[in-house]
């Protein structure tokens, strides 16, 4: 909404996003309608958390338990190989979750 009314009101063609930025965020802390934008905010993030705790990799803690000094390079080259041995209905069961 910042920027549409932002071009309509100027003809600058470049944008400064800082001094943009500052515009919207003073205009931001202004606002009365904040609440609603916060509760959605939570609710999102509550929703978010519980898909993150639903979700587990198969691969990774197994990898990384093997061997707790490997570097990072080596456990995703590590995943790539056990991913490529995947057969495709275990990929298929993972892609419907």
């Amino acid at each position: 909404m910042c920027r549409k009314e932002h071009k309509m009101k100027t003809t600058e063609d470049p944008l400064n996003f800082t001094e943009f930025s500052k515009k919207c965020s003073e205009r931001w802390k202004t606002r009365s309608e904040k609440s609603k934008f916060d509760e959605k905010a939570k609710a999102d993030q509550v929703h978010n958390d519980r898909e993150m705790k639903a979700y587990g990799p198969k691969f990774c803690p197994n990898s990384k338990s093997v061997d707790p000094g490997i570097p990072i390079k080596d456990v995703a080259k590590k995943l790539g190989e056990m991913q490529n041995n995947v057969s495709d209905s275990e990929r298929q069961s993972d892609s419907e979750v």
